[in-house]
């Protein structure tokens, strides 16, 4: 009689373990499910772009000036399982304290990114990209007048990390970047604009 009752506990004992796997690949897949099917995200960033050539050099202006032009932007998402498809817009302007000349860059990026673990709230991940940027350059020697060079194109990719954050349809990201950016010509005091660039993002899906 012992035995057969022993019996009928590992029974259940196995069933309700059975039964909690399968909800917990069911939630899994019908999450991924979910996200894999969600329609687009719309969002904005802010961060900090720090050209390399123009932080590391005392003659052109200091760390503590480039802070003080974030990089701002707008960023549209479309999710598919643990991969997304990022299209992004920004614009970032430095003027140096030692610099007479304001420098302004427009960019347009395409970027690949990969979740984790994309069915849960919390997720680091990976990205990399291509981006295309436009230059110009402001001469300021004279207070009431400004020159304006003609505008540079330069080609750029990126690869960095970070952490997403989901809540709901809202989703927070901290990302940090960094960017190859080269242009034909030199604006400015350089042709090369590579640095790192840290973000957050804040992206609402539809």
């Amino acid at each position: 009689m012992k035995k057969r009752n022993k019996i009928k506990k590992k029974i259940i004992v196995l069933f309700l373990f059975v039964a909690m796997l399968s909800g917990f690949w069911g939630n899994r897949a019908h999450a991924q499910k979910k996200r894999g099917s969600a329609s687009i995200g719309f969002g904005v960033e802010m961060g900090q772009w720090l050209p390399s050539r123009l932080t590391d050099n005392a003659e052109l202006s200091s760390l503590k000036s480039a802070r003080q032009n974030p990089y701002v932007g707008i960023v549209i998402l479309k999710p598919w399982r643990s991969f997304a498809l990022r299209f992004s817009g920004g614009y970032w302007e430095y003027h140096g304290e030692k610099s007479k000349s304001l420098l302004q860059i427009s960019s347009v990026a395409m970027d690949m990114k990969y979740s984790m673990l994309a069915d849960i709230w919390f997720s680091p991940y990976v990205i990399y990209g291509i981006g295309w940027f436009l230059g110009n350059e402001h001469t300021l020697d004279d207070p009431d007048f400004s020159y304006l060079q003609n505008p540079e194109l330069g080609l750029g990719f990126n690869v960095g990390a970070g952490f997403d954050f989901r809540i709901y349809k809202f989703n927070i990201a901290v990302e940090f970047k960094y960017h190859y950016v080269t242009f034909s010509q030199i604006i400015g005091p350089t042709d090369n604009f590579s640095g790192p660039k840290i973000s957050v993002q804040g992206i609402y899906f539809f």
